[in-house]
This record gives structure tokens, sequence and C-alpha cells, in this order.
């Protein structure tokens, strides 16, 4: 819908469809990216008001999976760090 002013710039409305509001929810539903797109789960949260409060926890206990799943990946991959020096910052060897 175009929205003309007086005095100021016409405007642009947009409004969402029935169809986009179910495409929405189905992204809303899908699995979350793991934690390095922090961004998305935040999105979603955001609109986390068009879903149910079983949606909603379905929702949140599949990120809390991808969450867990990257943590144990990550302590997978410290325990095949050596740390050499007295500053263990100076280097890190992978045994494979």
């Amino acid at each position: 819908m175009i929205h003309h002013q007086e005095g100021a710039p016409t405007k642009k409305i947009y409004t969402i469809t029935d169809s986009g509001r179910m495409e929405l929810k189905e992204w809303l539903l899908s699995v979350t990216d793991e934690p390095v797109f922090r961004k998305q789960v935040l999105i979603k949260l955001a609109l986390a008001e068009l879903l149910n409060r079983n949606d909603l926890e379905t929702m949140l206990t599949s990120y809390e999976e991808v969450v867990r799943m990257q943590a144990a990946l990550t302590e997978r991959e410290l325990a095949t760090c050596y740390f050499a020096g007295s500053d263990q910052s100076d280097k890190v060897w992978f045994l494979n």
C-alpha cells in the first residue's frame, strides 16, 4: 500500500499475508544454526510471540540441543590439545 503524506516522502506500507505468517512460523520452528550465528536465535526470540507456549518450548529445546552438541564437540577438540611452554598461549599442539 502506498501512503501519500503532505510535507513528507511517500511511504510504502507492507503487510504480511497468511501464507507469509505460516512460512514465518515454519522458520521459527526450524532447527536453529549453531551459536556462531547467534543473531538468528535472537531474531526468533524477538518474534516468538507468534508461537504458542508448546511451540516456543519446542524451538528452545531444539536450540538447546544444538548448543549442547557444539559444546561437546568443542570439549572433544580441547581434549586433543597439548599446551607447551610456561605461558599456555605460547604454543598449542593438536594430538591425533
